[in-house]
């Protein structure tokens, strides 16, 4: 008996997932940024791929299944914070931040961040594509993060 709810359950399923959208619906992003990202390298048009230089002062960010978020920028720790997910867009709230000297990493993620200021809060275009969260801050220009180990 317990085999046969399995199999009910599995066609149901199967069933159900194939009731997708219609093809005039926008496409939303369907992955949610939980889990931890490093910044791995910024792609700009006009100096390309720029790689994170590997002092020991990373950029991350751990967003929490919670709607919370927390990370470090350089020598600053960022606390505190709530996301959430707006079609496309990752909106950034009320996240604390140190005030310590800053690396030359740190200020240029600080620069990619002050062009998604809404007036409110930082809504940046995101994607997941092949276990890599890109924000796309200005123009074509990306951040790409990568899980965090």
């Amino acid at each position: 008996m317990k085999n046969l709810a399995k199999i009910i359950l599995m066609i149901c399923s199967v069933l159900f997932a194939g009731t997708g959208c219609d093809e005039e619906d926008p496409i939303q992003n369907s992955k949610e940024p939980i889990g931890s990202w490093q910044l791995a390298y910024y792609q700009t048009e006009e100096k390309g791929r720029i790689d994170d230089p590997n002092d020991g002062k990373p950029v991350y960010w751990n967003f929490k299944a919670d709607g919370t978020y927390e990370g470090m920028a350089g020598n600053n720790f960022i606390e505190h914070g709530e996301f959430k997910v707006e079609g496309d867009q990752l909106i950034l709230m009320d996240a604390a931040v140190t005030e310590i000297t800053t690396t030359e990493w740190e200020e240029r993620f600080n620069d990619a961040l002050r062009h998604s200021w809404n007036g409110e809060a930082l809504a940046i275009p995101y994607t997941i594509e092949d276990n890599e969260l890109i924000l796309n801050y200005v123009g074509n220009d990306t951040m790409h993060f990568l899980p965090k180990e």
